[in-house]
């Protein structure tokens, strides 16, 4: 996890973008590098909360069984380190472009979606015209922008990283 801006920000904008092309689909670059390549992981996330006040950038992965943390964690912060020093693809952006319209189009399906989001906007950033510009917002982000929030952002100095393990299985009779 790292330490991100509020969710109106610019700077909230780029991170959300950021974490599609990070995450968003099998042809993202943490299903590529660490299911599919490496098949070190089980499943690899990214999300940039959205709150009226400081948030966070989680990123979390499910590491298979028997393969080392350590190492995976390195491979996370190396994909990271690609995304402060190297421009995203064309493709991945317009992947990312289609995904906020699909989002746009069908939070705006039904009217109950509709009056939420934007009692949710106005109650969180006192603007219910937010649901009006935040896919434009989305939409101005730039290959420069993402990189320059991974830069800003996604450093050692702003990271808590968090392992859980599951408990183990008792012995059964027998064992």
């Amino acid at each position: 996890m790292y330490r991100i801006p509020a969710g109106d920000s610019a700077d909230y904008y780029s991170l959300s973008v950021l974490s599609q092309v990070f995450s968003a689909g099998q042809s993202s670059r943490l299903y590529q590098k660490l299911v599919k390549e490496a098949e070190v992981a089980a499943s690899a996330s990214a999300f940039a909360g959205q709150r009226p006040g400081p948030s966070l950038e989680q990123i979390g992965v499910t590491v298979r069984p028997g393969k080392d943390l350590a190492v995976v964690e390195k491979m996370v912060y190396d994909e990271i380190a690609k995304l402060q020093t190297q421009p995203v693809e064309d493709w991945e952006m317009d992947k990312v472009h289609m995904i906020q319209r699909r989002s746009q189009v069908a939070n705006a399906q039904s009217t109950l979606n509709r009056a939420a989001n934007l009692a949710q906007t106005y109650v969180e950033f006192g603007d219910a015209n937010l649901v009006n510009t935040e896919y434009q917002k989305l939409g101005s982000v730039t290959k420069a922008d993402i990189m320059r929030v991974a830069k800003k952002y996604l450093v050692e100095a702003n990271r808590s990283v968090i392992i859980t393990m599951p408990k183990a299985k008792p012995a059964g009779p027998g064992e």
